[in-house]
């Protein structure tokens, strides 16, 4: 008898124990598909704003299609001044992991130089933070870098 109500027992833990990991687990891709759905609303967001230790750069410059990044089918594809770039990315509940990235090498202004080395070198192959604004933009914030897009 020992046995059987110990056996019960077991499954009934068993069962709540399950219960309260797939809601986790639910709780954690409803997340997850609300920022890619976030990311996906647009073909293209603008780099408007990025800090690298104390130095804030606003990017306004002639050519507002110098600065921008695409989200689509795990990919993260953009141009921070004159070459283009693509990384994978992953979004796991607020967080988004940027992979190594891979970029075109042409010959830029030393001011676009500049800013593609610490906007590509400090977004990609890191995880960031990632949040919504009530402006309508997207941050990404990591150890190195605080970037917003609109």
């Amino acid at each position: 008898m020992k046995k059987i109500v110990l056996s019960v027992m077991c499954g009934v833990a068993l069962v709540f124990s399950a219960c309260s990991f797939s809601s986790d687990s639910a709780e954690v891709a409803k997340v997850d598909s609300g920022f890619n759905e976030i990311l996906k609303q647009k073909e293209n967001w603008k780099i408007d704003t990025y800090k690298v230790g104390n130095k804030t750069t606003f990017l306004n410059f002639k050519d507002e299609g110098d600065f921008y990044v695409s989200f689509k089918e795990e990919q993260v594809v953009g141009k921070a001044g004159c070459n283009h770039f693509f990384a994978s990315y992953k979004i796991v509940g607020d967080k988004i992991e940027v992979g190594q990235a891979g970029m075109t090498r042409m010959m830029c202004e030393d001011k676009l130089v500049e800013i593609e080395n610490e906007i590509i070198g400090n977004f990609t192959n890191k995880t960031s933070t990632i949040k919504k604004l009530d402006n309508g933009a997207v941050s990404f914030s990591n150890d190195s870098i605080y970037l917003e897009i609109k």
